[in-house]
């Protein structure tokens, strides 16, 4: 997949499947989406909530896998350390981003919509 850096930069994510609103999950494992750009950050109601518009043309690369947020945690810190290393010559603007998809945002609730992998969240959700 070419990363398409005019409309932001790449991302990769962690998402876990669903069937309605139940976590089908625990059938099919967590998915480990790519993106080929961010597409700005909008979002696809009304691009402002709702679901990161980029969901839409991610391309699952890995799937069933039983944590995919610590996986793309790791892959996070393999990534930072190839970008303070041999991809130090890269424009930040064009390196990848690291997120988590929850399903609180696909149903446009606010309480979450900036976290990123690897950082802690400022709200705290429920667990379902």
């Amino acid at each position: 997949m070419l990363p398409f850096t005019c409309c932001g930069p790449p991302v990769a994510y962690s998402k876990k499947p669903k069937c309605l609103c139940l976590d089908m999950s625990p059938f099919f494992g967590e998915n480990l989406v790519f993106a080929p750009c961010e597409l700005f950050g909008l979002k696809s109601c009304c691009f402002v909530c709702g679901a990161p518009c980029y969901d839409s043309c991610g391309v699952p690369y890995l799937t069933g896998l039983k944590n995919s947020e610590e996986f793309a945690t790791g892959l996070k810190a393999a990534y930072d350390k190839f970008r303070t290393g041999v991809g130090s010559d890269i424009n930040p603007k064009e390196l990848a981003i690291f997120a988590h998809v929850t399903d609180e945002q696909m149903l446009g609730v606010v309480a979450d919509r900036s976290r990123k992998i690897g950082a802690p969240a400022d709200v705290e959700l429920m667990e379902r």
